[in-house]
């Protein structure tokens, strides 16, 4: 949850120019304010795969300044 549209969308584009599909929740999906990314997890992902994810995750969020 990042409440915020441009910063929502510029996080899933850096994840998404990584390989990573994460989906921009944004309204009228969501209310006003909530925007967030949707990230779905299944057994058939691995772990080098969640690793990779989660730095790539963790460097967008403190480049749109969320952490």
């Amino acid at each position: 949850l990042t409440g915020n549209i441009k910063k929502t969308m510029n996080i899933h584009k850096q994840l998404f120019g990584a390989g990573f599909w994460i989906p921009a929740m944004r309204p009228p999906t969501v209310p006003d304010n909530m925007a967030r990314l949707r990230i779905t997890l299944c057994a058939l992902h691995h772990s080098d795969q969640l690793e990779a994810l989660l730095t790539t995750l963790l460097k967008s969020l403190r480049s749109e300044h969320l952490l």
